[in-house]
């Protein structure tokens, strides 16, 4: 995939991209935030996409998140997109 499909990196090794979302998951996400479950949105959706790609790839999740944690990839949270 070319770089400008993945998306630019930031200072804390996490790649930015654009996303489009409903208002009402915006609304959402606002509300974990709010209620401090996330420090941000940004937080909240890494969460989320971790989840799903845990849920749907099992074991290779793991794998996946071994690669990049070497890399500085995957994992805990970072600075707000």
């Amino acid at each position: 995939m070319s770089e400008e499909k993945r998306g630019r990196r930031n200072r804390n090794n996490m790649t930015v991209i654009a996303l489009k979302i409903p208002e009402a998951l915006l609304d959402g996400l606002d509300r974990l935030v709010e209620a401090g479950l996330y420090r941000s949105r940004s937080e909240a959706i890494r969460a989320a996409v971790r989840d799903v790609i845990r849920r749907d790839l099992g074991e290779d999740f793991f794998r996946i998140v071994n690669r990049n944690r070497r890399v500085g990839g995957i994992g805990g949270s970072g600075g707000e997109a």
